[in-house]
């Protein structure tokens, strides 16, 4: 007789492995760890394997625990693009679209052509969300993505539509300081994650004596602004601060492109074909005019 198994019980040990221990993975689920050991135990038994090591409250998975979970996860992978599909309403212009962004960039494009999608398309409602994180569009996370990349993924479709130029910025005393004595005098802020490197901007005699690092631009341009001093921001944020100047004599230059991405299984859904085409006018009407 074939053995059965519970398909539900591979979601736990998704968890598991996601999140990183047993209750971490309970929390998550909205079900107590005395629940999710069950349905492991239980997942054990129908497969007639041992998938997981205990030791405490810490579970690590077997070497055959391993090999089922990419098997799950394959599975789960593919559960999202049933949901997508089913989702997909070929002629509707009603229902939800979410949309994640960079913060810069949800409040320089994204919330613009919003205003215009509301007014041809009433009936849509949207979820918005900021983050300096990548949200997962393959997930099934968010329905469309603005995001700033030299290469996006390619398993993603979607339209470059526009680079992202980056100038010199700073305050009104901090341009004078720059202009008598460049770095010697002045601290130069820049991305934690994302340096700046000497050959992309300095000329190596010419480096900066003092840095500070952020991990986001919304703190960049805050600092910028309160005068500890300048910074690479991109034109079409800066060029709006009227608290900030650019540095005249330095050049722009070009890092990452602006591009609006969604899933291949959303080729076929006018409502996000839509808001992506609305998001990517403004942004191109933007991005060209900085």
């Amino acid at each position: 007789m074939d053995r059965q198994i519970n398909w539900d019980d591979l979601k736990f040990l998704v968890a598991l492995d996601t999140f990183g221990g047993l209750k971490k993975a309970a929390d998550q689920l909205g079900y107590s760890h005395q629940t999710v050991a069950r349905r492991m135990r239980s997942l054990e038994k129908e497969l007639g394997v041992r998938l997981t090591d205990t030791s405490g409250q810490r579970w690590t998975l077997t070497q055959k625990g391993k090999d089922v979970l990419v098997v799950a996860q394959q599975m789960e992978q593919k559960a999202h693009e049933v949901l997508r599909l089913s989702n997909n309403e070929a002629e509707a212009y009603s229902g939800r679209v979410g949309i994640s962004s960079v913060s810069w960039g949800m409040d320089l494009i994204v919330l613009p052509a919003l205003k215009e999608i509301q007014s041809k398309y009433p009936d849509l409602s949207f979820d918005l969300i900021t983050q300096d994180e990548m949200c997962s569009i393959e997930a099934g996370d968010v329905d469309l993505a603005l995001r700033f990349t030299k290469t996006p993924p390619q398993d993603l479709i979607g339209n470059k539509i526009g680079s992202v130029r980056l100038g010199l910025y700073g305050t009104a005393a901090n341009a004078e300081l720059f202009k008598k004595t460049r770095y010697a005098d002045i601290t130069f802020i820049q991305m934690s994650h994302a340096p700046v490197h000497h050959d992309q901007w300095f000329a190596l005699e010419d480096a900066p004596k003092r840095t500070m690092f952020v991990n986001d631009l919304q703190t960049m341009l805050l600092a910028v602004q309160h005068g500890l001093g300048v910074a690479l921001l991109p034109t079409a944020v800066a060029n709006n601060q009227e608290a900030l100047v650019r540095m005249p004599a330095e050049p722009i230059v070009t890092q990452n492109s602006a591009w609006i991405l969604r899933h291949q299984d959303n080729r076929t859904s006018n409502k996000v074909r839509a808001v992506a085409a609305e998001v990517g006018k403004i942004g191109k009407r933007i991005l060209a005019a900085s």
